[in-house]
């Protein structure tokens, strides 16, 4: 979380275990958000994420759960009495390779616009590989593990 604030967030909210809505509407005085983007691909914050925006606002996915996304009727009414407006976005590489997206990343990390380092947690050879994973399932690890052959 201390990275998003290094990287401009202006406020974090810990939705492990609790659904975050009712922090969002805390911090926007009852507001919501203008946009908010599901990254995490996981069934719960694909629910989720439809309580979160303003009347108006958006929703963008980017994480793809790999089971269906169940969403209670609470989270359904937010998307029509909100009147949102949803967007899926592909992250991925277009064909013919390399695609559009490929070449802007590129671009973006070539003229040092994106601000990769602070999502990095480690670099490590490769043979301490089982080690970072070892990490990773016990919360050690809060960014990006670089393998270096």
């Amino acid at each position: 979380m201390q990275t998003a604030l290094k990287l401009g967030a202006d406020n974090i909210i810990n939705a492990v275990g609790k659904d975050p809505y009712e922090a969002v509407y805390e911090l926007t005085k009852g507001k919501g958000v203008d946009i908010a983007v599901e990254a995490a691909g996981t069934v719960e914050t694909s629910a989720q994420v439809l309580a979160l925006p303003e009347k108006g606002g958006k929703v963008v996915y980017l994480g793809i759960p790999y089971n269906d996304v169940n969403i209670n009727r609470f989270r359904f009414e937010r998307i029509v009495r909100n009147e949102l407006s949803i967007f899926g976005t592909w992250n991925a590489i277009s064909g013919p390779f390399p695609g559009k997206e490929w070449k802007t990343c590129v671009h973006f990390l070539e003229k040092k616009i994106l601000k990769t380092t602070p999502l990095i947690d480690r670099e490590i050879p490769l043979a301490k590989g089982p080690e970072a994973f070892e990490d990773a399932v016990n919360g050690k690890v809060t960014g990006k593990v670089i393998f270096c052959p």
